[in-house]
């Protein structure tokens, strides 16, 4: 792919890990770029680096770390009302390998459709419809400055639309910002 693709490489994390969960049995949001959020809290988190030249990408490291088998009083203190587990969530114990299996197996249905298609179409739909952020009032967060704005829906190329306070749409290219909730973490 292009460098100039690397990000939609984020997007389509995001969209197997949130499709795999929902094949489990696990309702969940999509926090624009890269969290998982269940209930509230965050279970799963993507980060997503790339080495590059200026027209090609000598690789993409994509880490995903999802808090599987995590008992709540595990999670320190200060991490219990904005993290969880899929153990909590489910109520049982999660085979890991199973999970690997059926995440990387999503994520190759959604990048081959980048590669022989070259469009994200099925993970922006699934980010899209599992959004914890579209619609509402966020903060965005870009060199320690703060802004209210509504995120209103994603592009073609997965970058975030919002409207700021006086009314121009704008868009946000994962990695530049840190978005959450007015009320906290995300409002789900």
């Amino acid at each position: 792919i292009k460098p100039m693709d690397a990000a939609k490489v984020t997007q389509i994390g995001a969209a197997a890990v949130s499709k795999t969960m929902k094949e489990l049995g696990i309702e969940n949001y999509i926090k624009w770029p890269n969290d998982i959020v269940v209930n509230g809290k965050k279970v799963c988190g993507i980060l997503t680096e790339m080495n590059a030249e200026l027209n090609l990408i000598n690789y993409i490291v994509i880490g995903i770390g999802i808090n599987v088998n995590i008992e709540a009083d595990e999670f320190p203190q200060e991490l219990r009302e904005i993290a969880t587990s899929l153990k909590i969530e489910l109520g049982k114990e999660i085979m890991r390998k199973q999970l690997v299996a059926k995440i990387l197996n999503n994520f190759e249905n959604l990048y081959n459709e980048l590669i022989h298609q070259k469009n994200i179409n099925t993970s922006l739909d699934i980010c899209k419809k599992n959004s914890a952020v579209l619609g509402k009032e966020i903060i965005i967060t870009s060199a320690g400055d703060k802004t209210i704005a509504k995120a209103i829906d994603l592009t073609d190329e997965g970058e975030l639309l919002i409207e700021d306070e006086l009314g121009q749409i704008k868009k946000l290219i994962s990695g530049e910002i840190s978005v959450r909730g007015l009320n906290g973490y995300v409002d789900c």
